[in-house]
Parts: structure tokens; C-alpha cells; sequence
């Protein structure tokens, strides 16, 4: 429960939370460029609904308390709001553009007082927080917006240089947890959760180039396709994964995956903008 107790965040729902946050930011990015395009249209009430769907999933990146989430939504929704706003001058007339102001201004002196209460102490607490680990790594931004993990993945590269098979290590992995430079030696190596550099430690270049070729029609189609939702959606799921763990290799996650890699499988759909 979020700031239940002396803490904050997420505690006790979920084995890992990255893939949750990346469901979150992965919708964030769907539901506002799906508001746009209704926008676009002068389709005002899906694109209300949509907006309102943004802001609930913005909300909910902010109870996690995950750094990643936070930032994105606060990014993405500091591109949205402009960015709606020029594609509705465009195609609604000067009073509707009215009419939504004063809604919208209605709407957040309405929900401040609430918005302010419940959210206050968890900022609060989640700046401590981070001000803690901050303090914690010396002060050294990299280590503390990557939670170490550029640590592990310096460490692994070096185990990897330094194993007398480093090519073969380069071309097919090492397996998932055994120590790479000394394979019967002690513990095996802690893994980078970083996704595709786990899945490249793992099962090395090899294994990543058949893994990608798995699902070759329908990237292909995507590449090739005109922007739409669901490609965004997709190329943010692949960068996400980039920097989190916990994300292809998680069925929540995975099961987003799948509907997005579904969606290109068939050219028609990679062209359709709706």
C-alpha cells in the first residue's frame, strides 16, 4: 500500500514490479497518442476518454514509486498537453476550445484538494527516498538511475574478457547463472536485469539474432508501417526493456508483447492508423 506505515510504494502484490511499471509506461504511451488521433478528428469524447485513462495511468506510475515510471509519465504528459493543444486549435471552433477551458479548469480546482492529500506525503517520502540512495552511491547519477545496474554490466563484460572462451562467451552465452570466467567456480553471476544484455550474456549474439528472427514478419511489417499507436507502444516496450529487467521474459509483459507482435503479423493491420 502506498505510504502505508513508514513506507512507500508497492509492497507484497507483486514478486518485482518492473514489468508492472512497464505495462504502465507501455499504455501511457498507447492511450495519449490514441487520444491524439481521435483529437485529429475532432472526436472530443473518445479523445476525453482517452486523456482520462492517461492521467489515471500517469497517477498510477506515481503510486509505484519507480523512478522509471515517474519520469516517463511526467515526460510524456509535458509533451501531451502541448501537443493536444495545437491539434485541437486546429479543429475545434473558439467555443468549443472555451467550453473544454473552463472544464478543465473546473476539473483541477475541483480535484487538487484531493490530488494534493493523497499524494503529499508519498512525494515527500519518495524524494527521501531517492535523496537516501542518492547519497548512498556517492552522488554518482549513473549508479543511482540505473539502481547499480551499470555496475553488473561492467562486471559482466570484464568476466566475459577475462574467461579463456570469451568468443564463444561473445557468440552463445554462458547459460543464465553460471559465473562466466570461472563456469565451476562458486556462485554463478548475478544477472544485469537488463533485459536484452541478460538475454546476450545468456545465450550470446547467436541466441539474440535467432530470437529476433522468431518474430522477423512481423518487425518487418512494423518497420514498414506508417506511425501509429501500436507501433509506439511496441518500440517503447523494446526500449523499456533495454534499461529494466523482468520484461520479455515476464508474462505480463510478454502477453503485451504478444498482441503488439500480433497486430504487425499481417501488413493490412500495420497500415490501419485506428
Amino acid at each position: 500500500m502506498v505510504g502505508h506505515g513508514t513506507g512507500v510504494g508497492s509492497k507484497g502484490f507483486f514478486v518485482e514490479i518492473n514489468s508492472l511499471v512497464g505495462i504502465l509506461v507501455i499504455f501511457t504511451f498507447y492511450t495519449g497518442q490514441r487520444a491524439l488521433a481521435f483529437f485529429k478528428k475532432g472526436n472530443l469524447k473518445n479523445g476525453v476518454q482517452f486523456v482520462l485513462i492517461l492521467l489515471s495511468l500517469v497517477m498510477a506510475e506515481i503510486i509505484t514509486t519507480m523512478k522509471t515510471g515517474i519520469v516517463v509519465g511526467v515526460i510524456y504528459l509535458i509533451y501531451f498537453l502541448p501537443r493536444s493543444f495545437f491539434v485541437l486549435r486546429k479543429v475545434i471552433t473558439k467555443k468549443q476550445r472555451r467550453i473544454l477551458a473552463e472544464l478543465l479548469s473546473a476539473l483541477i480546482v475541483v480535484l487538487s484538494p484531493f490530488i494534493y492529500q493523497g499524494f503529499a506525503k508519498e512525494v515527500t517520502l519518495f524524494i527521501q527516498r531517492n535523496q537516501y540512495f542518492f547519497d548512498l552511491f556517492d552522488g554518482n547519477l549513473l549508479k543511482f538511475i540505473t539502481s547499480s545496474r551499470s555496475v553488473f554490466l561492467e562486471k559482466t563484460f570484464k568476466s566475459i574478457n577475462r574467461a579463456d572462451n570469451s568468443l564463444f562467451l561473445h557468440l552463445f552465452g554462458g547459460g543464465y547463472y553460471i559465473r562466466l570466467d570461472k563456469p565451476f567456480f562458486g556462485a554463478g553471476r548475478r544477472v544485469t536485469e537488463m533485459d536484452w544484455f541478460d538475454l546476450y550474456f545468456s545465450y550470446g549474439l547467436v541466441g539474440i539474432v535467432a530470437y529476433i528472427t522468431y518474430f522477423k514478419e512481423s518487425l518487418f511489417n512494423l518497420l514498414n508501417s506508417k506511425k501509429n499507436p501500436v507501433k509506439i507502444m511496441l518500440v517503447v516496450f523494446i526500449v523499456y526493456s533495454l534499461i529494466a529487467g523482468h520484461v520479455i521474459f515476464n508474462a505480463m509483459t510478454t502477453t503485451i508483447l504478444a498482441v503488439a507482435l500480433a497486430y504487425f503479423t499481417d501488413n493490412k493491420f500495420g497500415e490501419n492508423d485506428d
